[in-house]
């Protein structure tokens, strides 16, 4: 890999108190200097969560408090920095890109899908990507019981990460269950779940979900 997009020499400005412009986020893989920056070179799907997070970094900064959105990198830095193999790094970006697309500015860089059925469940589907063959999901779903809203009989649950995608199919472990994701098109997800998933009382994940 050449060139991967990397947030070391905009976060490397953020520490130095400048500001990096947000076309800045890509670095040449031949000057890469760290240890960290040369695990990420090195492993393309690394490469690729750098590119998806630098997007949403980004996208934050246009509506996120500057001061909270700064600490919060240094602090992933740090973590960052201390991990010795690419399992380690894989986990600290998937965990960045959770957090960072829970500001609004960057939702705006994921799509929405929702399914609703006969079994009391209402769901939605969040996917930032496919972005070159990986795809953040966040997937949730709220169960109205029977015995309706009023009486409390309610509950939610849900599960996030990130999967890789081969041929528009890719699944997520979690909590001793498998989920299945099939892209159908542009416009719609399949999902299957499978096993002991531990989900609150009624939920379930499972259906198509659509734009």
């Amino acid at each position: 890999m050449k060139r991967a997009a990397c947030l070391f020499f905009l976060i490397a400005g953020l520490l130095a108190g400048g500001t990096a412009a947000s076309d800045a986020a890509s670095f040449d893989c031949g000057k890469a200097s760290s240890s960290t920056e040369r695990l990420i070179c090195g492993h393309r799907e690394l490469g690729i969560r750098d590119e998806m997070m630098a997007k949403l970094y980004a996208a934050a900064q246009k509506r996120d408090d500057h001061g909270k959105l700064k600490d919060g990198q240094r602090r992933w830095l740090a973590a960052l920095q201390a991990c010795s193999d690419a399992a380690c790094i894989a986990g600290r970006y998937d965990e960045r890109i959770e957090r960072l697309l829970a500001n609004k500015s960057a939702q705006a860089l994921a799509t929405a899908f929702h399914t609703g059925g006969s079994n009391g469940n209402d769901g939605t589907l969040i996917v930032y990507g496919p972005y070159k063959g990986l795809a953040e999901i966040s997937l949730s779903a709220t169960y109205v019981g029977p015995k309706g809203i009023a009486a409390g009989d309610v509950n939610a649950d849900g599960v996030s990460g990130m999967i890789q995608l081969r041929d528009g199919r890719g699944q997520l472990a979690t909590k001793g269950c498998l989920f299945r994701f099939r892209h159908l098109d542009a416009g719609m997800w399949k999902v299957s779940q499978s096993g002991k998933c531990g989900l609150a009382s009624g939920v379930t994940l499972g259906g198509v979900y659509r734009r």
